[in-house]
């Protein structure tokens, strides 16, 4: 069934606003009482007032989870790496390992704790093919995590299933070159294992 009234917010805030303007003159003529104006008018007051406030608040919520996902991806691979160092030192033994909880958890299914991939990166357009060229074998996917232009932290991008894949996002200036540094680990169910690949350094959009 037709309704005229929208039912999406953003253009049901437009009719209203139409709604209530056009009415104003006209509420008289047409047996709409003041009071009732007077409602009709508090109700597009709060239509638009929360739909402004739940639009500042949905963008706030996106970059507080942006910066979150950069602050644990970063924290991530900070102590992996530090973990790695700390595994190869003379000092280190499996009690130590186990109070740090930097322990390769138990598998019966193969995935090795030392496990490699190999990042390959090749500049295309203004983006990058990247190919792993790795037995995968008991993984399922490879987790891809990109660091490009000023950024100091690794992005982490998409769990591929099949290389070779294509990172298509734009520059973060548009129209200016920049290098990207991509890393991969290997995943199986959604679990990621193994050690973090080598750095594979692309120039895009040059």
């Amino acid at each position: 069934m037709n309704d005229y009234i929208p039912h999406k917010d953003d253009e049901f805030a437009f009719w209203h606003n139409r709604f209530l303007t056009t009415l104003g003159p006209l509420a008289t003529a047409l047996g709409v009482t003041p009071d009732e104006l007077t409602a009709i008018a508090a109700d597009n007051t709060a239509v638009n007032d929360t739909l402004d406030d739940a639009a500042i608040k949905d963008a706030a919520a996106q970059e507080a989870t942006q910066a979150k996902d950069d602050a644990v991806s970063a924290a991530k691979m900070r102590a992996r790496t530090i973990a790695q160092r700390i595994k190869k030192t003379a000092a280190f033994t499996p009690e130590i390992g186990e109070a740090l909880g930097i322990n390769a958890p138990a598998t019966t299914s193969g995935g090795s704790d030392d496990a490699k991939p190999t990042a390959k990166a090749i500049a295309s357009g203004n983006g990058a093919n990247l190919r792993c060229d790795h037995d995968h074998g008991y993984a399922d996917s490879v987790v891809v995590y990109r660091r490009r232009g000023s950024e100091t932290a690794y992005t982490r991008l998409e769990n591929v299933t099949r290389f070779p894949w294509h990172d298509g996002s734009p520059p973060l200036v548009t129209g200016q070159p920049e290098e990207r540094d991509y890393r991969f680990r290997y995943a199986r169910g959604g679990v990621e294992y193994g050690q973090m690949s080598d750095i594979a350094t692309v120039l895009c959009g040059g």
